[in-house]
């Protein structure tokens, strides 16, 4: 019947006659699926930052070794959803540079950025790109972390400083650090992603001093006898 000859050898033309026999089901292709839309954990529609120039908590000047001085602010305002700062570009110069050092690194060991009393981003002095001029311009892109301005929340952002613990006397007393945000990138909650410029409208200045300037001892006069005492 299916012309074979039965002696008991399964050769060549048993796998043959075996192969045709075999059925093959089709598969049905699957229908492929939409894409999701990534969620930004944000609430609202299309926002807008929108910036105003505050001086709440800054500082002018800092002493050695002082840490997480904040030397330059803004007010940000979350409108129509909230709002997440995702990187700063930040910049240094020495504006005293014809009598002291204009080496960022001599003053200065960390950068920050916070959000309130909130830490959201850091670079180390090191890390700044230094662009030759007169003075040089020291930079850095600094990439911010759950930075986040609730739909029709304001928010101080701030950029804090960390001094070195030991400057030169001459380069601390004739030094005038100028500092300004030049942009920040930030997201809403469609995901779109906006760049709000910022350069020249916030700018601030600082120097420093000896740490001990405010520790100087204070002495009182008195009349009783020292050795009565």
């Amino acid at each position: 019947a299916n012309g074979l000859v039965a002696d008991g050898i399964f050769g060549a033309a048993s796998k043959a006659k075996a192969n045709g026999a075999v059925v093959v089901t089709p598969t049905t292709p699957t229908t492929p699926t939409t894409p999701t839309t990534p969620s930004t954990d944000l609430k609202g529609g299309a926002g807008t930052l929108t910036p105003s120039s505050t001086t709440t908590g800054l500082e002018d000047t800092l002493k050695e070794g002082e840490e997480d001085v904040k030397v330059y602010a803004f007010k940000a305002e979350a409108e129509d959803s909230d709002i997440k700062l995702t990187n700063m570009k930040v910049f240094f110069k020495n504006t005293g540079y014809a009598n002291s050092s204009e080496k960022f690194t001599n003053y200065i060991d960390e950068v920050k950025v916070m959000v309130g009393s909130k830490e959201v981003g850091s670079a180390d002095a090191s890390d700044f790109s230094r662009d030759a001029g007169t003075p040089d311009e020291f930079t850095k892109t600094i990439a911010l972390k759950d930075a986040v301005v609730k739909e029709g929340d304001k928010a101080f952002v701030y950029v804090a400083v960390t001094a070195k613990s030991s400057i030169d006397s001459d380069d601390m007393a004739k030094a005038d650090w100028y500092v300004d945000v030049e942009n920040v990138r930030y997201t809403d909650a469609t995901g779109a992603i906006m760049t709000e410029d910022l350069e020249g409208d916030y700018e601030q200045t600082f120097s420093f001093k000896d740490s001990s300037e405010d520790d100087d001892i204070k002495l009182k006069s008195s009349s009783a006898d020292p050795d009565a005492l």
